[in-house]
């Protein structure tokens, strides 16, 4: 596997503004080229590759691995990214969900949990790219709405809530629109994997959690404006 290491001495908490404005850039040019919603690997390759180094930001990145946890590393600030897509659904109420850890190598429930909140959170913040899409009673999309975001490691900590096992896996008691803003399952039929539900609402709007930017695409534009479309044409 390649590893990806750009030197470099601008630090991202002294060029955040400037760092937003490129990530968005780079996504409105992925959307103008393709159709196809940006995913957790192209993300963070976006991220890494065409927003962090070009600025001049060290980073570590490691693409196709398949280690748990950090996927970008900023060495000279101790940030470690965990790098999510994640997609947002409903209009009034706005889950959003995360995939996360697959548990299967831990036999118990507090033995997951241990790992979710312990060795296995070796990242400091989620780097999170929600998408909302609005379409049409036909299924037909209109625009495709991204949000960047940056939230801190433990804003989702499993063993702060109520477990109860089911027939699929084990969940949360608690809803992700209650008082905590966020809801876990971990399922069996995925390796055991977690899931994290979360408001998006709430989330926004948490001042622990950095909103980079919010930028909506129309239908019409995915996959049409790009220059090496232009081109092609």
């Amino acid at each position: 596997l390649l590893t990806f290491i750009a030197g470099g001495r601008v630090l991202l908490r002294d060029s955040l503004e400037e760092f937003s404005s490129k990530l968005k850039e780079q996504v409105l040019a992925f959307s103008g080229a393709f159709t196809f919603p940006i995913k957790a690997e192209m993300f963070e390759e976006i991220v890494s590759r065409h927003a962090l180094t070009p600025m001049g930001i060290a980073n570590i990145w490691n693409p196709g691995s398949h280690k748990q946890g950090t996927d970008i590393d900023l060495p000279s600030e101790e940030l470690f990214f965990s790098v999510k897509s994640a997609k947002v659904s409903g209009v009034n109420k706005q889950p959003m969900s995360i995939s996360s850890f697959r548990t299967t190598k831990y036999c118990s429930l507090d033995e997951k949990l241990s790992f979710i909140d312990g060795d296995g959170k070796n990242f400091s913040h989620y780097f999170v790219l929600a998408r909302k899409e609005k379409e049409t009673k036909e299924k037909v999309l209109i625009e495709r709405k991204y949000t960047a975001l940056i939230v801190p490691a433990d804003q989702f900590l499993a063993k702060n809530m109520t477990w109860k096992e089911t027939k699929s896996g084990w969940e949360s008691e608690e809803k992700y629109d209650g008082e905590i803003g966020y809801a876990m399952r971990i399922q069996k039929k995925m390796s055991d994997q977690l899931w994290i539900y979360c408001d998006f609402k709430k989330l926004k709007k948490d001042p622990n959690v950095k909103v980079l930017f919010s930028v909506t695409i129309p239908a019409e534009q995915l996959g049409n404006t790009h220059e090496i479309v232009r081109r092609a044409a």
